[in-house]
Parts: C-alpha cells; sequence; structure tokens
C-alpha cells in the first residue's frame, strides 16, 4: 500500500475470488495462522490497516457477500463491487460457462447489490 502511495495512487484494491478459504487448504491455514475466521476478516483487518498507515482509500471487491460481511468491511471500504456477469440462471446449467461455480448464482449476486444498497455502500 505504501508503494502504491508513493506512485502516487489514491485506491488500495482488494479483489478476490469468493470465499478461497473454503476451496483452497493453504487459505485456511494462512487465516487460522492469524486467528481469522474468514478471509472477508482479513479484508476488513488489512483495509483497517490501510486506512491507518496511508491516505489510501480500500476498495474491496470479494465477491458474494451477506449483511454481516458487508457490515464489517463498510466501515474502512469507501466503496466495494462485485461484478454480476449476466441475470440468466441459465449459465448455471450443465455445460454452460457458470456450471458449478455457486457463487456465479445471479440471485446470490443480486442479493449481494441489494445488501449493499440497503447499508449505503456505494
Amino acid at each position: 500500500a505504501r508503494a502504491g502511495q508513493a506512485a502516487g495512487c489514491t485506491e488500495a484494491l482488494f479483489t478476490l475470488g469468493d470465499r478461497p478459504e473454503q476451496r483452497w487448504p493453504q487459505a485456511r491455514e494462512f487465516l487460522d495462522h492469524r486467528g481469522l475466521a474468514t478471509t472477508i476478516d482479513y479484508v476488513a483487518e488489512m483495509s483497517e490497516l490501510v486506512v491507518a498507515e496511508t491516505s489510501l482509500f480500500p476498495h474491496a471487491n470479494p465477491g458474494v457477500m451477506d449483511d454481516g460481511d458487508l457490515a464489517g468491511l463498510r466501515p474502512s471500504n469507501v466503496s466495494m463491487g462485485l461484478m454480476l456477469e449476466n441475470v440468466s440462471p441459465r449459465l448455471m446449467e450443465p455445460g454452460m460457462p457458470h456450471h458449478g461455480a455457486g457463487s456465479k448464482d445471479p440471485a446470490a449476486r443480486i442479493a449481494t447489490i441489494e445488501a449493499a444498497a440497503r447499508r449505503h455502500v456505494p
């Protein structure tokens, strides 16, 4: 973050896949070693550190989030993002690009967007 600030950046982007600790043992071990339950907790902790130690504005883009995730990130993030590739559940069907990728379910992504709106997250 300090290198980005020195280079003239104004934002610290935290972008990642949905809940990597559920898929990758290394991610789970990383969080366990730090006493954190979820990657969202880690992003919140790092966002707070960026605010405390730099002039950068954190922006989290960690995938599908629920109300609790948004509440944890909101105090230290000026904005949050989520890609909604398509609203058609057809892409979740066998043979389609999002088959087997539950986090790509349009309903889950729309629910995140609605939760963000309730919390006034830009």
